[in-house]
């Protein structure tokens, strides 16, 4: 018990001294210029807060104290001189914290002589970054290259970013004496240039960013071959970019001409002119056969494929006279491809739809169709509806053969299945009359026609069996 109580003495004495010397040496600097000021009253405050954990515990030290002067006199002569050495460290330490607190007193008085002129070099700091925010607001605004609608945009970016990088400057210095502000406890200074500046900045950095992205992009869509793009993304584009570029105008002042505003919004508005027939055109139901009707429109083009060309080709031969014509062709290309979608889905409901075969009164070999056929009939019904819509649609006139095709496979299921289930109602009548041996007996002659058409049935039967899809079994 005594050990342990020694040990954990030793261990709090040596802790409580290391965080006192360690405030010893932070009062012990020097503070000049305004950040190591800010710095020494931030440690000065953290100091009176570290202090006065430490008088608790050295109060823990004392209770301690108190519990080995209990043993001091009953142990040996190496443990009481542990003991007395430890009780002369507590004392130290006690009149440490005492100088430590002088100390602070004394750090604290002279802080406070310091004060004013410390917060009137802050507030001066302060000012100047205010001016300089209010010089970039001013670059942003005047600055001829980000004024000039002939511009590189790369250029007005790059002088655009300068500009941004000393803001970014000045706001990490406010924002660092707005901390110190709060550490001496001063109010703080409103800084409304940094909102102004980040509403002008935006408005003609976002000009430029649209105008270099679009004027790059617009290349590609007008140049390059224009079936490997995608017209849903280039319209998507260009319609963003219009709405952007309004709010932006919206923002600046509709009675504030802007000449790099205006040239940015008249290259959009030129492709957003051509918008139908980059959808009408860049339409992927757009086949090679609709392709070459486009062409028809202007026969003086002469490309090595229908499908190999790029907008400015198609623009340069007057295919914009013809845009209604395109679109027609267009919505044509949809309209087929809607139909094929939808005959291809009845076709593959048939690839897979079987009858379920069930076994007749227990016999091995004798089956009939079971009643799943009613869902078999539902679907037919559908289907037939549904394949009959698409013979009405104005769209079917190009692939017609299709959708007639599977109009009569349809309508020869449905009269197969009707014929069938006449036949197996017929036959599983006639089969319990000719099952009996005395209408055997009394009719040997109609009992041998039956038995004739009851091996038809069984061998029908046993096929459906084992291949039970019904579009296979009704063709064949």
């Amino acid at each position: 018990m005594l050990d342990h109580l020694l040990e954990l003495a030793k261990k709090k004495q040596e802790e409580m001294r290391g965080g006192l010397n360690t405030i010893q040496a932070e009062l012990g600097k020097q503070p000049s210029e305004l950040k190591s000021y800010v710095d020494f009253v931030g440690m000065l405050e953290t100091s009176k807060n570290s202090l006065a954990n430490l008088g608790a515990s050295k109060k823990e030290l004392d209770e301690m104290k108190s519990q080995l002067q209990k043993y001091r006199d009953r142990e040996d002569l190496a443990t009481s001189t542990k003991i007395n050495s430890l009780q002369i460290g507590i004392e130290t330490l006690g009149a440490q914290i005492l100088e430590i607190d002088g100390q602070i007193v004394k750090a604290d008085t002279e802080v406070q002589g310091e004060r004013e002129s410390h917060v009137e070099d802050l507030g001066k700091k302060i000012v100047e970054d205010q001016k300089k925010v209010s010089d970039l607001i001013e670059q942003v605004e005047t600055s001829p290259v980000l004024l000039d609608k002939d511009a590189k945009s790369k250029e007005a970016l790059d002088v655009a970013n300068k500009i941004r990088k000393r803001f970014d400057d000045c706001q990490r210095k406010l924002s660092t004496f707005k901390l110190y502000q709060s550490t001496l406890k001063v109010p703080e200074a409103p800084v409304p240039e940094l909102a102004q500046f980040e509403e002008k900045f935006q408005v003609r950095h976002t000009i430029w960013h649209i105008r270099e992205t679009f004027n790059d992009s617009s290349k590609t869509w007008y140049n390059n071959d224009f079936r490997s793009q995608n017209a849903e993304n280039i319209i998507q584009t260009v319609t963003q970019s219009n709405i952007e570029l309004k709010k932006l105008q919206n923002k600046i002042g509709f009675d504030k001409p802007d000449k790099v505003l205006d040239a940015t919004l008249g290259e959009v508005s030129k492709v957003m002119e051509h918008k139908n027939l980059i959808a009408a055109l860049g339409n992927e139901d757009m086949q090679d056969k609709h392709l070459a009707e486009v062409w028809k429109l202007i026969p003086e083009a002469n490309f090595a494929s229908v499908s190999q060309f790029s907008l400015n080709q198609m623009l340069e031969r007057g295919i914009e006279g013809h845009v209604e014509s395109v679109e027609e062709i267009s919505a044509r290309a949809s309209g087929e491809a809607g139909i094929l979608t939808t005959i291809n889905t009845v076709k593959a409901t048939w690839a897979d739809l079987a009858f379920v075969v069930d076994g007749y009164r227990g016999m091995k070999d004798r089956y009939i169709i079971g009643k799943e056929v009613e869902e078999i009939m539902i679907q037919l019904e559908d289907d037939q509806m549904t394949v009959g819509n698409c013979m009405g649609s104005k769209y079917v006139v190009d692939i017609r053969p299709q959708v007639e095709d599977w109009e009569k496979r349809l309508s020869t299921i449905a009269d197969v299945i009707d014929e069938w289930l006449a036949f197996q109602k017929t036959w599983m009548y006639l089969e319990n009359i000719f099952n009996a041996e005395d209408i055997q007996t009394q009719l040997p002659k109609e009992t041998k026609m039956f038995q004739q058409v009851d091996k038809f049935w069984k061998d029908h039967m046993g096929r459906v069996k084992k291949q039970p899809i019904v579009q296979e079994t009704c063709d064949s």
